[in-house]
């Protein structure tokens, strides 16, 4: 494993220890045994679903375009849910969702005492992995452009 997928892991993984608790706190809230929660989860298959669910989520949440777009405004600052609303010009609900998407899947923290949101470390490893593939399609796009401009001219 690379050092960039060890890093979403981790973060990923500590995305499923807030999960876990959460879950936790309402079976004890409720007075029930976690026959089918975290007790499933001890089966290897089960163990490997949760984590592909995990995986494939923060990579679904950070592909949509709306959403990379506020990956991309909080890489290298915090920001407030009003300046990123006010920065894409979208409505504060739309922005509020969108900033929670990405916290739910593991890519931002958003303290919401101080109305802040930032990229976790899964995050950060995430954009600059997408950023990477981005620009490498872009110069063999370029490439392939100058050649093919090049032949017919």
């Amino acid at each position: 494993m690379t050092g960039g997928a060890e890093t979403i892991a981790a973060g990923l993984a500590d995305r499923f220890r807030q999960l876990a608790e959460v879950i936790d706190r309402l079976a004890a809230l409720e007075e029930r045994q976690d026959a089918d929660g975290l007790r499933g989860l001890r089966d290897p298959a089960a163990a490997e679903a949760t984590a592909r669910d995990l995986v494939l989520r923060a990579h679904r949440a950070a592909a949509d375009p709306p959403n990379y777009a506020l990956l991309l405004d909080v890489a290298t600052t915090t920001a407030s849910i009003e300046a990123l609303r006010a920065r894409r010009g979208w409505p504060l609900l739309d922005t509020t969702e969108r900033v929670q998407e990405l916290a739910r899947a593991g890519l931002i923290a958003y303290d919401i005492e101080h109305d802040r949101a930032q990229l976790t470390p899964a995050g950060e490893v995430l954009v600059d992995e997408l950023q990477s593939e981005i620009m490498a399609l872009a110069t063999g796009i370029r490439e392939w452009l100058a050649g093919r401009v090049q032949a017919r001219g």
